[in-house]
């Protein structure tokens, strides 16, 4: 793999996951994973399958939605290709639904986080109305993994909560399957499981022509087989010039930062032609600098609101208890025009009060006092 993660520090100087996601998350890239890795003998998906699918409509989706306790949950990459019409009318469904999780290490719980995640997402397209409540709803769960040993967690629910044999009366669900099997398949879809794309690890494996992942794997292996060596001669420097510019300009930073540690920039620069790599490599850094600074302060933002939010729920529920639903919905509308910075002082109203009027005048006061909400929730 990449010698770039191979130091503790590496997060620190290159924004690894940051080019990694944006990269798999491009819907070129997407389309790829369905026509080579996603598709047997590589992948769960039968053939007949990823003919049935119509490639041109990759869709990336928002990859957040609300949870029932109102917490904001945030998923590595969710994506939506549609099946052909004429393979609609054979039965097929609507969509396939892609859920892809990026991981560096091998998480043994992964099965049960995709149950979990894939509920949530499941939910949303529920309420958003784009899957109807009768419609299938196939969910491909995928993790791509770039880890330095191979994915060793179980890949499927039953493996981790199945019950025993002997309570049963027969073997485990799913056992003894094998890659193409149509239970194979299954077990690669929410609920039942998932797929592993290890991008390490495929030693002997020839690039595929054409094939942003090929190139990406390729990459992934340069520690060991020497990069310049790659993109000498072969279908790599091709499959470079022919992606569209935001992937080409970030294969491009990737790889001249690989070239860097093996002292090797001017050749490569020679081999690919890549006289702007110079130029782009400093402006992306700065770019996604700029973004990894913008997420960090998002998510600070985030938690920020999910504990006031919070506080605002456990005061309503405290209110029900004490006094009853109706001053709970009273005082939950009282508290959504707060200022998150007076939320405390309305705790202590709630300790003062006895009884549900005072309660609600006070907090009431407090309102008044802030101007409506003016301030920062």
């Amino acid at each position: 793999m990449a010698l770039d993660q191979n130091s503790p520090n590496a997060a620190e100087r290159f924004p690894f996951d940051q080019i990694y996601k944006a990269m798999c998350g491009h819907p070129d890239t997407i389309r790829d994973m369905l026509r080579h890795y996603l598709v047997e003998p590589r992948g769960p998906l039968p053939a007949r399958v990823r003919e049935a699918l119509d490639l041109a409509t990759v869709e990336r989706l928002p990859a957040e939605w609300i949870t029932p306790e109102f917490r904001a949950r945030r998923g590595d990459l969710v994506a939506r290709v549609e099946f052909r019409e004429e393979a609609r009318r054979l039965g097929f469904p609507r969509y396939l639904f892609l859920h892809f999780e990026h991981q560096s290490g091998s998480d043994r719980l992964m099965a049960l986080r995709f149950v979990e995640y894939g509920s949530e997402f499941y939910r949303e397209l529920l309420a958003s109305g784009a899957v109807g409540e009768d419609e299938d709803c196939p969910i491909l769960c995928v993790v791509v993994y770039n880890g330095r040993t191979r994915w060793t967690a179980r890949t499927r629910t039953a493996e981790l909560a199945s019950v025993h044999p002997l309570l049963a009366g027969g073997p485990p669900l799913l056992d003894g399957q094998t890659p193409g099997s149509p239970a194979a398949t299954v077990a690669a879809y929410f609920p039942h499981g998932y797929h592993v794309l290890e991008m390490a690890h495929r030693d002997g494996e020839a690039p595929i022509p054409g094939s942003i992942v090929s190139m990406m794997i390729a990459i992934e292996d340069a520690g060991r087989r020497g990069l310049a060596e790659l993109f000498a001669e072969g279908p790599l420097p091709e499959t470079w010039r022919r992606l569209a510019k935001p992937l080409r300009q970030r294969v491009a930073m990737w790889i001249m930062r690989v070239a860097k540690r093996h002292g090797i920039e001017t050749e490569l620069e020679d081999l690919m032609q890549l006289e702007e790599v110079g130029r782009v490599t400093s402006r992306l850094e700065e770019t996604i600098d700029l973004e990894i600074a913008q997420a960090r302060a998002e998510a600070r933002a985030e938690a920020r609101a999910e504990g006031w939010e919070g506080q605002r729920q456990l005061l309503r529920s405290q209110a029900a208890v004490k006094f009853g639903e109706p001053t709970a919905a009273r005082l939950a509308e009282l508290l959504a025009d707060l200022a998150a910075s007076d939320l405390r002082e309305s705790a202590l109203c709630f300790v003062r009060a006895a009884s549900a009027e005072e309660l609600l005048e006070s907090v009431g006061r407090i309102v008044r006092r802030s101007g409506n909400g003016a301030s920062a929730r």
